[in-house]
Formats: C-alpha cells, structure tokens, sequence
C-alpha cells in the first residue's frame, strides 16, 4: 500500500524525500559504522550520478536523432528542386548558375542555423551539467560535515561502551548515597564549642 503511494510522487520529490530521510538516519543513531555511512552515501551519490549521466546521455540521442531528421528533409527539399531543375527543358548557363548559387546560400544558412541550435543545445547541457556538479559538491560538503559529527559521536559511543570505568558507572545509581546524618538539634551544643 504505502510503494503504491510513493509511486505517485513525482520522481524528483521522492529523491528529496530519500535524500532527506538517508541524511535523517545519520544523524538519529550511533550503530552504523563511518566507513559503512560512507560506502553507503558513496554508493546513493554514485547511483545519482549514473541516473544523471543517463538522462544526459537520452537528452542527447533524442537531439542528434532531431538533428538528423532535419538535416535529412532539408536535403530531400533540396534534391526535390535540384531534380525539378533538372526537368526543365529551358536552361540557360545563367540560370543554372544562378540557381545552384541559390541552393548553395540555402544549404550554409541551414548549416549556420544548425550550428547555432548545437551551439545553444550544448551550452544548455554544459550549464545543466555544472548546476548538478555543484549540486553534488554541496552535498558531498554537508555529508563531510555531518560525517565529522558522526564519526565523534560514533567514537564517543564506541569508547562509551568498552570503559570499564564507564560501564561501572551505569551499574551504580547516578547520585551517590549519602550516609543518614541525623539533622542537628538547635537546642543541642555544637561539638565545635
């Protein structure tokens, strides 16, 4: 019931939320080990960047694959005029010129806009990119700091438990008993006197 509902969370909110609740079990007990905390966030910050690089990488294809669907009719348009040129029965050196000088300004404009779309598609990458790669380095800076307050708490716990001196102290009552003293009588001389 409750994977039915986390399913309906958006992906992004459900990686805050895991995010929120991996740095939350840090910080609640003492029982994992640092090194085994930081194989564990290694291996979440690991699966973030494969997930990263993946979205990255489909991004990409889908691109190119655009890419190439344009510049594949951009040609077909341009061999469609080419073979329709070609029909006709009136061609002057002129004309012939004139035309493939046409198509040849045709072909850089769609080259030169072509190159601006990767221009613009790849500086949006880069930037998307350097978003997460700062993203993680914060990240990877709070986890450090954490680390650090764990790693002390974990020692602190550890020594906690193997000082006999500290296990004695727990086997004893927190206040020290105090011998009965009987409160003095007012009426009564001090014995200092």
């Amino acid at each position: 019931e409750l994977d039915g509902l986390r399913n309906e969370i958006p992906s992004e909110k459900r990686d805050e939320n895991d995010e929120l609740a991996f740095s939350l079990s840090m910080v609640v007990d003492t029982k994992e080990s640092p090194s085994d905390l930081r194989a564990r966030f290694q291996q979440a910050v690991q699966k973030k960047r494969t997930r990263f690089n993946e979205k990255a990488a489909a991004i990409r294809r889908q691109y190119a694959k655009e890419e190439t669907k344009r510049r594949d009719e951009f040609n077909k348009k341009q061999n469609e005029r080419r073979d329709a040129y070609k029909r006709k029965r009136t061609k002057t050196p002129e004309k012939t010129k004139a035309f493939f000088h046409d198509i040849e300004i045709l072909r850089q404009e769609n080259s030169s806009r072509e190159k601006d779309r990767r221009k613009d598609f790849e500086a949006e990458v880069k930037s998307q990119t350097a978003e997460f790669a700062a993203y993680m380095k914060r990240k990877n800076d709070e986890f450090n700091e954490q680390m650090r307050i764990y790693t002390k708490r974990y020692d602190e716990a550890k020594k906690y438990k193997s000082d006999p001196a500290v296990q004695m102290q727990q086997q004893t009552p927190s206040q020290p008993v105090q011998p009965l003293v009987r409160p003095a009588d007012p009426q009564e001389p001090s014995k200092e006197d």
